[in-house]
Parts: structure tokens; C-alpha cells; sequence
């Protein structure tokens, strides 16, 4: 599970970010969700919700609407990175059904 309770299959590690204090390395991963489910912790997160590739692209764009809804870190955070990467289409954010022989390996 992921720090909003959602259940999480396969976890692609896509980029790091040097966290100066206390001397950190943060990185930044795309999971496959598995279940639909939020499990909102409000001593660690204020709110969690779902979202489209649409609405995060709105949001990066600066829409209004939208960024009412889904704040949108600096550039140089790595959420903002991951966000772009999922609106872009990067290929780490693509999970494709895995192929028998994956599945049977997962399974051991």
C-alpha cells in the first residue's frame, strides 16, 4: 500500500531529488493502483483524490477550476515531475497487462 491506503501492484522507480535537510535522497515512483479505494491519513496528508490525465494537465496549465482542486507543486519538486510525466504519457506511467510468463513469475 501507498501512504493514501490504495492497494499497489508493480512500482517503476522514475526519478530522484536530493533533499538537502536532513541530507536525504527522495524518490519518486509510479505504481500501478490496484484497488479505487483512499484511505486519508489527515495527520500525514490533507486531502487525496482522483484525477485525469486531463485534470492534471488542466492544473499544470494553471486552470483555474481546476487548481482549486489539485494544487500543483514548483517545477523543481518532484511531484510536479512525475505529474508531467504522467500527463506527457511517459512510458514508466503505462502498465500493460502482464504477459503469462510475467504473471507466473509475480505468483512465485
Amino acid at each position: 500500500m501507498e501512504e493514501a491506503g490504495i492497494r499497489v501492484g508493480r512500482v517503476r522507480l522514475h526519478s530522484t531529488q536530493p533533499w538537502p535537510f536532513p541530507y536525504s535522497l527522495m524518490i519518486g515512483c509510479i505504481a500501478e493502483g490496484i484497488s479505487e479505494d483512499i484511505t486519508v491519513d489527515t495527520k500525514e496528508m490533507e486531502d487525496v483524490g482522483w484525477f485525469s490525465r486531463s485534470d492534471v494537465a488542466a492544473a499544470i496549465s494553471g486552470d483555474a477550476g481546476t487548481a482549486k482542486r489539485l494544487r500543483v507543486p514548483p517545477a523543481m519538486a518532484i511531484a510536479h515531475v512525475l505529474m508531467r510525466a504522467y500527463v506527457d504519457g511517459s512510458p514508466l506511467c503505462v502498465f500493460e497487462e502482464p504477459t503469462p510468463a510475467a504473471a507466473t513469475v509475480a505468483a512465485l
